[in-house]
């Protein structure tokens, strides 16, 4: 049986003056039963998180994530909140646990208890549906977000333009284009001075070839938000693919210049280097990103392969 943590008991006794006898019970179960501490640590967040209270997502989880930084479920809630993470650590993590099968089944196991627990909570839905989406279950995140939408229908709330644009982004995956734009063209109209609403329209364009209405739209979001590493990253990549590596240069130093520690765009500078020919600066880009980040893999294989590239040289002008 596992024993209650002082850190809980901190916690515990903060619900229970918050909400009285009620948390008291639980908290006496926990002892007799056993209880993981993770329900402990991501209570106030997930329950913030169903009040809608964004903000208080964020600074819960931030000050959580100190205590235990290798809780997945906390860095999956601070994505929920669709706000920006400029902390390079974080966001590094984020994504170190986003491509990690066993955290991110940690993940949808959470979720899915808390769906179970909070069947008819919109936040429970919402947070089940994009844990669904993450390990690629796209049909079951369409149900689950089509649902929650007539759930607020029922409820008599309006449908908000992030439900719109994430449903667009998860038939898109399933390969239905004409409803994933006529969900994203919803959300657009519903926000149309919405930085991100529009980099969603951006990202359908650029994801479907339309590489010159995804150019405007990213264009847009940067002169609408230039704080937002996002937009330029995004465009870089667009200008990549067509092999405009001076235009993609010129955005990935943008996104730079607003998240200095932006391991993507370091890395996609590092990629263009090895396209153009300039492993030097590659080698030295993909350093860079290991001391901001020791366990990147992509930067890893980056110098394997430069590394490989070198031998395989010195090979040939020995024979």
């Amino acid at each position: 049986m596992e024993t209650i943590s002082s850190k809980m008991l901190c916690i515990a006794k903060r619900k229970f003056f918050k909400h009285g006898l009620k948390i008291l019970i639980v908290v006496l179960l926990s002892v007799i039963y056993g209880c993981k501490n993770d329900d402990f640590v991501i209570d106030d967040a997930k329950h913030a998180f169903f009040s809608e209270d964004m903000t208080r997502v964020i600074f819960i989880c931030e000050k959580l994530i100190e205590k235990e930084p290798d809780n997945p479920v906390l860095y999956f809630l601070l994505y929920a909140t669709r706000g920006s993470i400029k902390d390079a650590k974080l966001r590094a993590e984020s994504k170190r646990h986003f491509h990690d099968k066993e955290s991110l089944q940690k993940i949808h196991i959470w979720a899915q208890r808390n769906f179970d627990q909070y069947p008819h909570t919109a936040g429970a839905e919402h947070l089940y549906a994009l844990a669904s989406y993450f390990t690629g279950d796209y049909q079951t995140a369409i149900k689950h977000w089509e649902s929650m939408s007539r759930m607020r229908e029922r409820l008599g709330l309006k449908k908000s333009p992030e439900e719109y644009a994430l449903l667009s982004n998860a038939y898109l995956e399933i390969g239905e284009r004409e409803k994933a734009f006529s969900l994203i063209q919803k959300a657009f109209e519903l926000a149309p001075d919405n930085y991100k609403i529009i980099s969603d329209l951006a990202n359908f364009y650029h994801e479907t070839g339309d590489f010159v209405k995804a150019e405007r739209y990213y264009k847009e979001v940067i002169e609408m938000e230039p704080n937002y590493a996002n937009a330029p990253y995004n465009l870089g990549l667009l200008y990549q693919k067509q092999k405009k590596f001076k235009e993609a240069l010129d955005m990935f130093g943008k996104a730079l210049e607003i998240i200095p520690d932006m391991t993507e765009a370091l890395y996609a500078k590092g990629y263009i280097f090895i396209q153009t020919g300039k492993r030097k600066e590659a080698k030295k880009t993909f350093e860079k990103i290991l001391k901001i980040d020791s366990n990147n893999q992509y930067a890893i294989e980056g110098i394997e392969w430069l590394k490989n590239k070198q031998n395989d040289m010195e090979i040939s002008e020995v024979k």
